[in-house]
C-alpha cells in the first residue's frame, strides 16, 4: 500500500509544533482528506479504528492528492516573499541571500 498522501509532507521533512497540531488537524478535516479529529480524553479503541479507515479510504486518498496538487500549483515560496516585500521585508533582510536583487 502506497503512504497516505496526507503523511507525504511528514515523510518530506515538513515538521510542525505539538501545538500546532489541532489546527492543522482541523485543517486537513475542513478539506476533506482526513477523519475527524478525536478527543484524547474520550479515545476508544473502536473509534481509532474507525477514523484509520476512513483516512485509509480511497475517498480521502483521492481528495489528498488532488488538494496535494492544488497546493504544489500555488508556488507558496514566492507568495510568501511577496507577501514579506508587500510589508517591507525582504529575503536579504531576513538572514538569506536574494539572488534577484
Amino acid at each position: 500500500m502506497a503512504i497516505l498522501p496526507q503523511i507525504q509532507a511528514i515523510k518530506d521533512g515538513v515538521a510542525c509544533f505539538i501545538s500546532l497540531q489541532p489546527f492543522w488537524a482541523q485543517r486537513l478535516e475542513t478539506f476533506g482528506v482526513a477523519p475527524v479529529t478525536l478527543p484524547r480524553e474520550t479515545l476508544t479503541s473502536s473509534a481509532l479504528t474507525k477514523v484509520i479507515t476512513v483516512a485509509a479510504s480511497t475517498e480521502i486518498r483521492e481528495r489528498a492528492l488532488t488538494v496535494a496538487t492544488m497546493m504544489q500549483n500555488e508556488n507558496g515560496v514566492d507568495t510568501a516573499i511577496k507577501a514579506l516585500r508587500s510589508f517591507g521585508l525582504s529575503p536579504a533582510r531576513l538572514g538569506r541571500i536574494d539572488k534577484d536583487n
